[in-house]
């Protein structure tokens, strides 16, 4: 929901309240899941807003508060709270001017502001059901909002994308890490799979596939991966139940960074790292 609407704005396509349509940005970045993120906004969530504690340096926080009344489930109260905060753009004065500079006049849309903000692209969010109502928490990063700067810079999309983030999807800047290209590879080789595009030993492709999953990021599987890679494969603990695992090692010979490790792991057919749903690996240099 954050990213459809960021791309939104980064197209030309959001309207104030002016019924004005903001200009196009240049270099407004696609969001991702941060663990750490994740667990304070669960953990403000699972007290039903009992507690405020500050965020943190660079960190900015939305909060909603949806009734029960006509809310059948969680997914449709984070539709609901994650629309109540962008559509202040378009319904609260004073508005976004097409200049897009940020300043004391928009307290009433900082929501939309914490949404839009182009350098942002850490994301975590937590919900739960409270005695009347889904308590929704999103909390954002880096989040250095100032006065007098602009919300996003003005141009054509993703022509200023931002050192690291050398990949253009859906009008936003993508960045180019581990935990991006371990997610991307998988959901590219299971793509092919479900497109009957891939080819077994004998020259033959394997059927189509009617029931195949996108691979979603898991925070404590990713923790997990992370333990394993980091001790270089010292120690073999068993995954656990319900988890599969996959290992490689890849020669430092010809290998110049992590990102280039990841691509060469050798993936014939689809592997699939830790689990059928989901999916987070990681990766150290061995000296």
């Amino acid at each position: 929901m954050h990213n459809i609407r960021r791309s939104a704005l980064a197209n030309g396509t959001v309207t104030n309240t002016d019924g004005v349509a903001l200009p196009k940005g240049n270099n407004i970045l696609q969001m991702e899941i941060d663990c750490t993120l994740e667990a304070a906004a669960t953990a403000i969530a699972a007290n039903c807003f009992a507690d405020s504690p500050n965020p943190g340096t660079g960190i900015s926080e939305n909060r909603a508060e949806v009734l029960l009344t006509g809310v059948p489930d969680k997914l449709t109260a984070i539709e609901k709270g994650v629309s109540s905060w962008w559509k202040q753009i378009r319904t609260v004065t004073p508005t976004i001017s097409t200049t897009v500079t940020y300043d004391a006049s928009h307290a009433a849309i900082i929501d939309f502001v914490h949404m839009a903000w182009a350098p942002t692209y850490k994301l975590g969010c937590g919900i739960n059901k409270c005695t009347n109502f889904y308590a929704v928490v999103c909390q954002y990063s880096p989040s250095d909002l100032a006065y007098g700067n602009q919300i996003y810079e003005i141009g054509n999309p993703c022509t200023n994308c931002p050192a690291g983030f050398n990949t253009c999807t859906d009008y936003l800047c993508v960045a180019d890490h581990q935990q991006r290209k371990f997610l991307d590879l998988h959901n590219t080789y299971r793509s092919s799979l479900a497109n009957g595009e891939v080819v077994k030993v004998n020259g033959n492709k394997l059927p189509k596939g009617s029931n195949i999953l996108k691979m979603e990021i898991d925070c404590d599987l990713e923790a997990e991966a992370t333990a394993i890679a980091a001790a270089c494969f010292a120690d073999s603990p068993n995954p656990g139940t319900g988890i599969s695992e996959s290992r490689e090692q890849v020669p430092l010979d010809g290998t110049p960074d992590k990102l280039t490790a990841i691509e060469k792991v050798d993936l014939p057919v689809v592997r699939i790292t830790r689990c059928g749903k989901r999916v987070l690996s990681s990766i150290v240099r061995q000296t």
